[in-house]
């Protein structure tokens, strides 16, 4: 930033002086740190948040709010940081260049206008709702926003029928497309597993990972099943879960499997 401090480095022969407390040398720390306006400010955003800053250094500052626990508290505390030095630049500016003194409570108001809006346009939730939260969020005029409770949803395997033979299978990319494989497992009306498979597929999507390559894989396991285990017609029957729609299976005959896809 072009401190006084700054210009005189790049050889520009001027006077310094902070013009916010007009009782020292204008230098980065100072202005933004040391001055009594940049004190009253800090104390602000301490009292604000009920925290303790190191002061020392602004790095030291933003490395103090980084690593907040409290998401929304978070989201609103590290934005309001960078809000309270661009405030002291402004005031410093308007002083400087315009002669205008703005009070310190006409420059908190700004920042507490800033942090309104970042947090209205914030996505981040709270993981819990203390007084203490809402109080803050009240005094910036954010509303609290909670972390949904989790949904629950039961899900049971459903065994086949006497003479049915079970398969659960699916298909999935890590992109679209990317890494994607394949897998199931045929399991009889006792539960017991007589076959399974997994497969990688590659670079795909995650539709061909779950339809084309499925099918494939499926139609060598019946061949399979036909061959080791001997059935016949009237003997097994092949129900297919899936989540995604195959690709044709029709029936396998030769092996007495009829393909039934649920």
């Amino acid at each position: 930033m072009p401190t006084d401090e700054n210009l005189q480095k790049k050889g520009m022969t001027l006077a310094s002086k902070c013009n916010l407390c007009n009782s020292s040398e204008e230098d980065s720390n100072h202005l933004f740190l040391h001055c009594s306006f940049a004190k009253a400010s800090w104390s602000w955003v301490q009292d604000t948040f009920s925290i303790r800053l190191n002061t020392q250094f602004v790095h030291s500052i933003l490395l103090q709010c980084s690593i907040q626990s409290k998401n929304q508290l978070k989201e609103v505390l590290s934005p309001c940081v960078l809000h309270t030095i661009a405030t002291i630049w402004y005031c410093r500016n308007q002083s400087k260049f315009e002669g205008k003194q703005i009070p310190l409570r006409e420059a908190i108001s700004k920042i507490k206008t800033e942090m309104t809006m970042v947090g209205n346009c914030s996505h981040a939730t709270s993981n819990s709702c203390s007084v203490f939260d809402l109080l803050v969020l009240r005094n910036l005029k954010v509303p609290l926003k909670l972390n949904k409770a989790p949904r629950i949803i039961e899900v049971l395997w459903q065994k086949p029928q006497d003479g049915w033979i079970k398969v659960n299978i699916d298909g999935a990319a890590k992109g679209s497309p990317g890494l994607s494989g394949a897998g199931g497992i045929f399991r009889n009306c006792h539960g017991n597993c007589v076959a399974c498979f997994a497969s990688f597929i590659d670079i795909q999507h995650a539709i061909y990972a779950g339809s084309l390559q499925l099918s494939k894989r499926l139609t060598g396991l019946i061949v399979m099943l036909g061959t080791t285990y001997g059935l016949s017609v009237t003997q097994q029957r092949l129900w297919i879960s899936s989540k995604v729609k195959l690709c044709p299976l029709g029936k396998s005959a030769a092996f007495g499997i009829v393909v039934n896809t649920c």
